[in-house]
């Protein structure tokens, strides 16, 4: 990698379409082994490069606290786009994370006293 840099995945089948094509500057490929397959899922895919390219770019990891990812709580996003409509759906798993989060708060006051 050099410089600024854009990643463009192709479709499992067909790969990419030719304005896509012009587009790159270079390409790059994941070896694969065995005959059993001729493609990789494009997530799949995806995942390896950008793995790849966060440890070339020495981007830190996430910090862990034993197996589990620690999420750091100023860095989430308090409200959804400003052009998001939630469904009910969405208001539901709301209120469920709310009632949870006031019940876990709940429980550690209780067992501090």
């Amino acid at each position: 990698f050099e410089g600024n840099a854009a990643f463009i995945f192709g479709n499992e089948g067909s790969g990419l379409n030719q304005k896509a094509l012009k587009a790159c500057d270079r390409f790059l490929y994941i070896p694969q082994y065995g005959h059993g397959t001729a493609s990789l899922n494009v997530a799949v895919a995806a995942s390896i490069v950008l793995h790849h390219f966060s440890v070339w770019a020495k981007y830190p990891e996430t910090s862990r606290s034993g197996f589990k990812f620690v999420v750091d709580e100023t860095k989430k996003i308090a409200e959804p786009h400003i052009n998001f409509i939630p469904t009910e759906k969405d208001l539901k798993r709301k209120a469920r994370i709310l009632a949870r989060e006031e019940r876990l708060k709940r429980e550690a006051a209780e067992a501090k006293a």
